[in-house]
């Protein structure tokens, strides 16, 4: 089970907000970041699916861009109603959110230039492969597909992460510290590598990475290093054919 499962099942109406909350702090420079490089490489204009867009930050900061046409799933409905509210409340009139329901996509048919999965490959398990080669099948040719995780050097930062998020007061109240230590445990082995990353492209429809770093993660005045993971895989552009 990973975290976020686990969390849901224990606090499954505090966690969308307080999750909202706190990726908005500590990624929001990221997601500014994947937002700029999309605009760029589409000319401004495009089509994106948020795969896992959990309490919907990533397609606010989308929305501000009025060339991209934006669709976010998830497959929780708690998450679903707060990204839905966050869109509300900022005017994210373009954005379409559907429900994931077991191996299928909503939005059916529908393709996209890009991809974006924040902070959830780590909970698909033993069906990342098969999720992937599904994310590829929407893309249309020469699309690409951004992979943004945590880094599994973040298993031995435990203890510097969380005294920052105390610090900066994101770890709620209604937060226990032992299930906060069992959340992490169940994260811990979950957390991928550039090397894992690898081999799951590799078992999948993508077959390889075009390209793939490490960032650091701020936490008000601390910055961990190598804690974010960022993968992109391509779908090639068959749009010339041999006999074209």
């Amino acid at each position: 089970m990973g975290l976020t499962d686990f969390l849901l099942q224990t606090t499954p109406q505090a966690l969308p907000r307080w999750y909202g909350r706190l990726a908005g702090r500590l990624l929001a420079g990221v997601y500014e970041e994947i937002a700029d490089r999309i605009v760029r490489e589409e000319d401004g204009n495009g089509r994106v699916l948020d795969f896992g867009t959990g309490p919907g930050e990533l397609p606010v900061v989308l929305a501000r861009h009025p060339g991209l046409r934006i669709d976010a799933v998830d497959v929780s409905d708690n998450m679903l109603m707060a990204a839905e509210d966050r869109a509300r409340e900022t005017g994210a009139t373009r954005v379409r959110f559907g429900l994931v329901e077991g191996m299928a996509l909503p939005f059916d048919g529908q393709r996209y230039d890009w991809v974006v999965s924040t902070l959830v490959l780590h909970e698909l398990k033993e069906r990342a492969a098969d999720w992937l080669s599904l994310l590829f099948s929407r893309l249309r040719p020469g699309g690409t597909c951004l992979l943004l995780d945590l880094h599994r050097s973040l298993a031995v930062q435990e203890d510097v992460l969380l005294a920052a998020l105390r610090e900066e007061g994101l770890l709620p109240s209604w937060l226990p510290r032992g299930l906060l230590s069992k959340g992490w445990r169940a994260l811990h082995s979950s957390l991928p590598t550039l090397d894992s990353v690898d081999a799951l492209l590799g078992e999948s429809r993508f077959g390889l990475a075009a390209g793939k770093r490490l960032l650091p993660l701020s936490v008000g005045s601390i910055e961990v290093q190598d804690a974010l993971l960022w993968v992109e895989a391509k779908a090639p552009d068959v749009t010339i054919g041999p006999f074209s």
